[in-house]
């Protein structure tokens, strides 16, 4: 069957290993991270695609700081493209829903 987007993954997806993010805007970025995050397992990774958005890198850094992320974001800058960043989820955290992005 074909997906509907991030509803159909959020109601079928009990946990995640790798949440990869290619959402290049503030407000993308930081719904994929309110909705799924809490579902990454421990020691699952979360890949960031557009660290070199001011939108989606300040996206992260708000959700980060809000839900006490403190796990080292390490970098990869392919060339020809905007550097990656990720880390690797090492403790949970409290699922937190904010009303507005």
């Amino acid at each position: 069957p074909r997906s509907r987007g991030l509803g159909d993954v959020y109601k079928r997806q009990e946990s995640i290993a790798i949440l990869r993010v290619d959402g290049d805007l503030y407000s993308s970025t930081y719904l994929v991270l309110k909705h799924l995050y809490h579902r990454i397992s421990i020691g699952g990774w979360v890949i960031l695609d557009d660290w070199g958005i001011p939108g989606a890198r300040k996206a992260v850094e708000a959700f980060r700081e809000e839900h006490g992320i403190t796990e080292e974001i390490q970098m990869h800058d392919p060339p020809g493209c905007y550097p990656v960043a990720h880390w690797r989820k090492i403790r949970p955290t409290q699922h937190v829903v904010r009303e507005q992005v």
